[in-house]
């Protein structure tokens, strides 16, 4: 494909926009399409200002595809010619979704999942509702999972359709309440009974938490072990028939962690301390339960076939999002000022649930590995916190992982 072609392709892109010269956001694109009856096809965002000679070579492109493959036609035509020893800068149009805008090298998630299905924990809003959004766009089927109002996840599913151009019956909404170890057990219940076709989990989001909350459990632990742990413990293992029966690749689970975790005094497994309230927000014990996390999914994955099903921690990284909610407006509003915004905190999620080769039970951060707590060199103290929290919960301790 020759230059002035591509360019012109280009051009008339984000002249059916009027955008010609203007910074371009991914939302209006998609939305001024959907107005427009057009599919959510080709859409370029630039990193240079899109200059009067109109040499591509001037900017690098990106082309987002928010539908399925063969929607457009110029994907593999654009390919081939920016692959081409004609192109002074050989790169790729890739296919995927983009969260942020940024002209700096980062990675993208390009690993269509169409046909797979998902549950997201926690997500309608913030880095779960961005992590629905991506997989959404992807191709992927998307069960936003979380305790919050019906409404509240009917109006995050539009958001995600509108945003993706997805297929509204692409999404799917569950009650799930992580204060409630008998909710996570409706909730696998109600999974259960779904039609046999749709019982096939190809990935489990552990997103949900919080930073604190005062008081017990209706089960009687500490909030955050309960919410942040214990729940999301017992929800995997409870799913781990269905993820391990997805298909021919392996299921992935991720799990949310949090840099907090290097900041503790060590794994807690004291049943009397579990069970005392905590600080309420943002105490020592919101590190205390990402570090359980981050045993956990060590603990996983070591009893897992990774043929079947591989785990992942990830720290999302500081992100404005509803995490902050305990603190006072003003002081939330300084917070949003200086930390990253919810797609981009989603984007370590997304690539441990999509990229291809990456070692089960390791730590992530910023899309790359991670060095995690040295407390989680003591595999014994791991493997009594895997045990008692199988106890706790009422599983055996190797039901359902092969």
């Amino acid at each position: 494909m020759q230059e002035p072609q591509l360019h012109d392709l280009i051009s008339r892109e984000l002249q059916l926009h009027d955008l010609i010269g203007q910074e371009l956001q991914l939302h209006d694109l998609i939305s001024r399409r959907l107005q427009l009856g057009r599919p959510a096809g080709l859409i370029v965002q630039k990193t240079q200002d899109f200059t009067t000679n109109k040499q591509l070579s001037k900017y690098t492109c990106r082309a987002l595809f928010c539908g399925r493959p063969g929607q457009c036609n110029a994907l593999s035509l654009c390919n081939s010619w920016l692959q081409s020893p004609s192109h002074p800068h050989p790169t790729q149009l890739q296919m995927g979704f983009s969260l942020v805008d940024s002209s700096a090298p980062e990675w993208v998630p390009t690993q269509r999942q169409d046909g797979r299905r998902f549950v997201v924990t926690g997500a309608n809003r913030g880095i779960g509702l961005a992590t629905a959004t991506g997989l959404a766009a992807l191709g992927a089927h998307v069960v936003l999972a979380g305790h919050e109002s019906s409404d509240l996840f009917a109006a995050a599913m539009d958001h995600v359709a509108l945003a993706t151009g997805c297929a509204r019956d692409q999404l799917s909404y569950m009650p799930l309440d992580l204060r409630s170890l008998d909710s996570v057990r409706s909730f696998a219940r109600s999974w259960e009974q779904r039609p046999a076709a749709e019982r096939a989990l190809h990935g489990l989001i552990n997103n949900a938490g919080i930073a604190g909350m005062p008081g017990l459990s209706p089960d009687g632990f500490e909030m955050c072990f309960q919410i942040n742990y214990l729940s999301m413990f017992l929800l995997t293992r409870l799913l781990l028939p269905f993820l391990c029966a997805a298909g021919s690749e392996p299921a992935r689970i991720v799990c949310v962690s949090s840099s907090a975790h290097l900041y503790t005094l060590g794994l807690p497994t004291d049943e009397h301390y579990l069970r005392s309230p905590g600080g309420g927000f943002f105490s020592l014990r919101y590190g205390e339960s990402k570090l359980c996390v981050n045993a956990f999914v060590g603990q996983l994955a070591a009893r897992l076939d990774p043929a079947k099903a591989v785990a992942y921690a990830v720290h999302p990284g500081s992100t404005a999002s509803g995490f902050w909610a305990g603190f006072p407006a003003w002081a939330q509003r300084c917070i949003a000022s200086v930390t990253q915004d919810p797609g981009r905190g989603a984007r370590t999620s997304l690539f441990c649930a999509t990229e291809p080769r990456l070692v089960s039970g390791g730590y992530f951060a910023d899309c790359a590995a991670a060095t995690p707590s040295f407390w989680l060199n003591s595999k014994d103290k791991a493997a009594d916190l895997w045990q008692k929290s199988c106890a706790w919960t009422g599983v055996s301790p190797n039901a359902a992982l092969q």
